[in-house]
């Protein structure tokens, strides 16, 4: 048995894992993700994190969905949100990227959760420095897609950010 419980679940997030055991892993990940406690859980293993930040863009609609429901649950913690920022993932420079990469994509279909990631991560004033160095570059595109009720080709209205009818 490995030394923490949580390397087990790794196998089942990789890309080429059986649909059924991500979702179960996932679903489970949620559960713990549900209280603090959970959460320290998974904050102390960085491999778990970048394996569920990969799966946030699984071509399995609901598998990328519940890995961005775990991630907002993860950020809504201040230490989560702070770890997280930190962390850096094999396929970009930060999850900042990837994140307002979502946001930023019209085809994306669950940018406004990447939305609620990205507004977790930026109220730790911890980390309001690095966020703004690294998404300033990305400001003017940013404020296009939350006033152009058009951009997003999948009808998200990114609600928690823009002057969209609510």
């Amino acid at each position: 048995m490995a030394k923490d419980p949580l390397n087990e679940l790794l196998e089942f997030l990789k890309p080429e894992c059986r649909i059924d055991l991500k979702h179960i892993s996932l679903e489970h990940l949620i559960g713990v993700s549900g209280t603090e406690e959970g959460v320290q859980v998974i904050l102390k293993n960085d491999s778990l994190l970048k394996s569920i930040i990969d799966c946030t863009d699984d071509r399995v609609d609901e598998i990328a969905k519940n890995a961005l429901l775990l991630l907002i649950n993860i950020t809504a913690y201040e230490k989560g949100a702070t770890q997280l920022l930190q962390l850096k993932p094999d396929t970009k420079k930060s999850v900042l990227d990837i994140f307002v990469g979502y946001v930023l994509d019209p085809q994306k279909n669950h940018a406004d959760a990447a939305c609620m990631i990205l507004c977790n991560i930026t109220r730790a004033e911890e980390n309001i420095e690095k966020c703004i160095d690294l998404i300033l570059p990305f400001l003017n595109d940013l404020l296009n897609v939350f006033v152009n009720t058009g951009f997003n080709k999948k009808r998200l209205k990114f609600r928690l950010f823009s002057t969209h009818d609510k």
